[in-house]
């Protein structure tokens, strides 16, 4: 029904990334994807406590991912055609 990948940082990115969210249509409604997001969180700060968590997030969820405590940061820039905006979660630590 949902779907989110966890990644750990690396040679490329020193962050951790939340990537590839996605809530089936049918399932939308229920909270689905902010619960999954909220377990993305939870287990990049568990497995990797200090270091923050990137995303790139379609422009339309800005405020979805506020809510969460993203903070936008840059542009706005397109992906497959679609406008983004990188945001990040910094770490507790």
């Amino acid at each position: 029904m949902a779907y989110l990948r966890c990644i750990a940082p690396g040679r490329d990115c020193p962050d951790t990334q939340l990537g590839r969210i996605v809530v089936r249509p049918e399932a939308r409604g229920r909270n689905l994807g902010r619960e999954l997001v909220k377990r993305g969180i939870a287990h990049n700060q568990a497995r990797w406590p200090n270091t923050d968590i990137r995303i790139s997030a379609q422009s339309h969820l800005q405020d979805f991912y506020v809510s969460l405590g993203f903070i936008a940061e840059g542009t706005e820039y397109l992906e497959d055609g679609i406008p983004h905006r990188r945001m990040r979660h910094k770490a507790r630590g």
